[in-house]
């Protein structure tokens, strides 16, 4: 039975952000909802904090002109506002986070900041396929520029150490092999990184993984204190971004 969309957008305006995917699923129509920019719009107003602390742009007064990446905007704002994804954020522990997730991604940018006592290294990696996912769905979609994207695919990687470690140039090249273990002295936690030149990355994710038989850059943070991984949406990815546009940084 197919349901009117005006019925449809009387029942988003009761759908949370955390069901948001399911809503979208049911049919055709909800998913249509879920791309035009009153839907986001109705999420965003529903669930703002005027406590919160939220960067202009994404302020209750200006969020109405950011037309064409409103659900960027809007997400960004739930991480920062919405209590059950606040609470998420900050259950977060060092060193809990798993860089396989970027295997066969592409580092876009490196930079080093120190910070006190210690020294942050950052990689900026991209999921090719995400990227263009995106942009197939905005070519389908008619209200494609509420989805409007150029961050979709994108994680920030940071690594605190103590020390100032040698880091080779790795801009252009795919993620091969990564992980986060004991150092030799059991005392403290290494992070490796292997990447190698995109005509050097196996054709298939399910391509044996030995890295001793592919001619990879190999980075070795050791020891590390912290690893820390963060998707486009979290209020940290946007945070260190500013930070390497700013230039208070040591660029490679």
């Amino acid at each position: 039975m197919d349901y009117p969309l005006d019925l449809w957008f009387c029942i988003s305006e009761y759908i949370s952000p955390e069901v948001v995917v399911k809503f979208a699923c049911l049919c055709q129509a909800t998913r249509y909802i879920t791309t035009t920019v009153q839907f986001w719009l109705s999420l965003f107003r529903r669930h703002y904090q005027w406590t919160a602390a939220l960067p202009e742009s994404l302020s209750y007064w200006n969020i109405d002109r950011r037309m064409r990446d409103v659900r960027v905007c809007v997400i960004r704002a739930l991480f920062l506002m919405y209590p059950p994804f606040c609470a998420r954020l900050a259950a977060e522990k060092p060193l809990s986070a798993d860089p396989t997730q970027l295997l066969r991604a592409q580092c876009i940018l490196q930079w080093h900041r120190k910070e006190g006592s210690h020294h942050k290294y950052f990689f900026k990696f991209a999921h090719p396929q995400h990227c263009s996912r995106d942009g197939r769905l905005a070519k389908c979609v008619g209200e494609a520029p509420a989805h409007t994207n150029p961050h979709s695919g994108c994680w920030v990687l940071e690594a605190t150490g103590a020390g100032v470690y040698a880091v080779p140039m790795v801009m252009g090249e795919h993620l091969y092999h990564a992980g986060v273990g004991v150092s030799a002295n059991l005392c403290s936690h290494t992070l490796r990184l292997a990447l190698v030149p995109p005509h050097l990355l196996p054709s298939s994710s399910r391509a044996p993984t030995r890295r001793h038989r592919v001619p990879a850059t190999e980075i070795t943070l050791d020891p590390v204190t912290n690893v820390r991984l963060y998707p486009w949406w979290h209020p940290e990815y946007w945070n260190v971004l500013q930070i390497s546009d700013s230039g208070d940084k040591d660029d490679w």
